[in-house]
């Protein structure tokens, strides 16, 4: 069952008003997402919410964008969800 972590990124401005693209620290890829899942300021790092599998000892995000990506992470690139 997935459980909800926000993982590193950094933020940057999106298209639209409502949305903002993220790049992932470790492998530089983007992608598009609304901004209410996005904590940070523009052109600064920041983290954005995702559900994460574990599987065979790896780790892998599922991101909110609109087809729902999911790329492999390191345990050092999340941060728990506060309680």
């Amino acid at each position: 069952m997935p459980v909800k972590r926000w993982l590193h990124c950094q933020v940057m401005k999106g298209m639209f008003s409502d949305e903002r693209i993220i790049k992932i620290l470790r492998t530089g890829m983007t992608f598009f997402v609304h901004q209410n899942l996005v904590q940070g300021d523009i052109d600064k790092k920041g983290r954005v919410r995702v559900y994460l599998l574990e599987r065979d000892n790896c780790f892998w995000a599922i991101l909110p964008t609109e087809d729902a990506t999911i790329i492999q992470v390191e345990p050092e690139e999340l941060v728990a969800e506060a309680v």
